[in-house]
């Protein structure tokens, strides 16, 4: 099976606000560190859409301009975009349903224009004026599984790069139980396909199995992040970060698992 590249990678979540402090975190140089200050503006969105992006397509935005940051902005506007999420946005979700409940039915169009499962997407091609197509995927538990096969077809057929952001955020009450995640999320990597010409680190295998999965220990980065979805993509970032070979497993369908091995 044929291989593709990450060219740069970018991150957004508390304790690890950006790939160039977070991947020292992950190679365990500097000390994990949870805080709230990850959170900051969104670069790039003129002023009417600043007031209106919701924290969700906020995160993931910041996650992409991350990985971004190094590419030409002619490149980024052509470069093919991939987001994922399992849960959505909570908070605009919670907002329409105390809207509804309300005898008198007033429903914000902010809240409704936000509510869409693909406003990361736009918001992110607003701020980087992206004219490339954008593809945004949805599996529960299997999100970025899902979102890195996409990724993985496309960069093989173009052999260009292409953007893969997964994002997900807690639910507030009273729905917090109906999301899975415990803390918010966000990161993004761009993939180039094998006959492009580009530095490792690579990943060389792309297999769907059963069966117990390759584990990797409960560290404190991980249990931060709890049930998030897009969190899977932590053991990935940190065989990245460390440069070194490893075999990552990723929860995919019908308990099967996305085995993906890593060459630095």
């Amino acid at each position: 099976m044929r291989s593709i590249s990450a060219r740069s990678i970018g991150i957004c979540a508390s304790g690890l606000p950006n790939w160039s402090s977070a991947s020292r975190v992950l190679m365990g140089l500097d000390a994990f560190q949870p805080d709230s200050s990850f959170y900051r503006a969104t670069s790039g969105l003129p002023l009417t859409e600043s007031r209106r992006i919701n924290e969700t397509s906020r995160l993931a935005c910041l996650a992409a301009h991350d990985a971004l940051v190094s590419c030409p902005e002619g490149a980024i506007a052509a470069m093919p975009a991939i987001f994922t999420s399992s849960d959505g946005d909570g908070a605009v979700l919670s907002q329409m349903l105390r809207s509804l409940a309300h005898c008198d039915v007033s429903m914000s169009p902010t809240a409704f224009h936000n509510s869409v499962y693909n406003a990361p997407a736009g918001y992110y091609s607003i701020a980087t004026r992206s004219t490339a197509p954008s593809t945004t995927v949805c599996a529960d538990e299997s999100s970025f599984a899902a979102a890195m096969l996409e990724a993985y077809a496309q960069a093989n057929l173009t052999a260009g790069p292409v953007l893969v952001v997964a994002v997900d955020v807690p639910f507030p009450e009273p729905i917090r139980a109906l999301g899975l995640s415990d803390a918010a999320f966000a990161c993004a990597i761009v993939h180039e396909g094998a006959n492009a010409d580009t530095n490792p680190p690579r990943i060389a295998r792309w297999a769907i199995v059963d069966g117990n999965p390759t584990t990797h220990g409960a560290d404190p980065i991980s249990k931060a992040f709890g049930n998030n979805a897009a969190a899977a993509a932590l053991p990935l970032l940190r065989a990245f970060a460390r440069g070194e070979p490893a075999y990552i497993s990723l929860p995919y369908l019908d308990s099967t698992w996305l085995e993906l091995e890593v060459i630095p």
